[in-house]
């Protein structure tokens, strides 16, 4: 697990509302700086939607929805390792999980494609698979279209130098 990764699940498992929030907020700040793709590359969503802590995931699937829904496209490869995590968020126990794992599935939908991601119930049990199933059926005609959207340009005096 990454430095960033360990920091990141640190800080939102935290049960004061001003410790997540300042999370979220470097998340923001970071976003602006790299593009949202590295955040899938390095295992950061992945190892976090695996948390048991549901403030760890209603924190980071509100943000990913945010996210996911003003940025161009993402690389649907990059995607799929987190699917499954996000479906046992849709059956999760807290209200507040399931509701942001709704509207976060909606754009790994959008950014994947219905089929990738519907494949990925294949790896459910049998039970969950059709309960998962019948949710995504349900969201389908609700998928944005993200075919054509820019993400939001970054000035040039913010941009960081690369590092050698």
């Amino acid at each position: 697990m990454s430095p960033q990764t360990n920091w990141f699940n640190r800080k939102c498992e935290k049960f004061k509302p001003s410790v997540r929030q300042s999370a979220i907020k470097a998340l923001d700040d970071w976003v602006e700086k790299c593009p949202l793709s590295l955040i899938f590359e390095d295992e950061i969503v992945l190892s976090a939607l695996k948390s048991t802590n549901v403030n760890l995931r209603n924190g980071l699937l509100t943000w990913l929805e945010k996210q996911m829904s003003i940025c161009k496209p993402l690389p649907p490869d990059d995607l799929i390792p987190s699917v499954v995590p996000i479906f046992t968020s849709l059956e999760d126990r807290n209200g507040d999980v399931r509701k942001a794992a709704q509207g976060g599935c909606l754009y790994f939908l959008a950014h994947a494609g219905y089929d990738l991601v519907f494949r990925q119930t294949s790896k459910l049990l049998p039970i969950i698979q059709g309960i998962i199933g019948k949710l995504l059926e349900g969201m389908r005609d609700n998928i944005p279209d993200i075919k054509t959207r820019q993400c939001h340009k970054t000035p040039e005096s913010q941009k960081l130098e690369p590092v050698v």
